[in-house]
């Protein structure tokens, strides 16, 4: 199967994966690494996804895979839980 095209708006930046542990893991490691926001993790299939609060995640192929990294411009206690 061919890559994807996809065009997004200004300010995105997609990073497509065949496979991968986790989207969310992903998101993180770019994070550490100061990707900005907008960082658009997207895959086909995960292999140890999770969901909200560590909650195990099914990843069965077919589905969408997508995790996004936003860095708000407000303090952390701020933000929503």
């Amino acid at each position: 199967m061919r890559d994807p095209v996809v065009r997004l708006p200004n300010g995105y930046v997609l990073h497509f994966h065949d496979v991968i542990d986790s989207t969310n893991e992903e998101a993180k490691r770019l994070g550490d690494k100061g990707a900005p926001s907008g960082a658009l993790i997207w895959a086909r299939h995960q292999l140890a996804g999770r969901g909200r609060r560590g909650r195990e995640w099914r990843s069965p192929v077919g589905n969408l895979f997508l995790s996004l990294l936003l860095r708000p411009d407000c303090p952390l206690q701020n933000q929503p839980a």
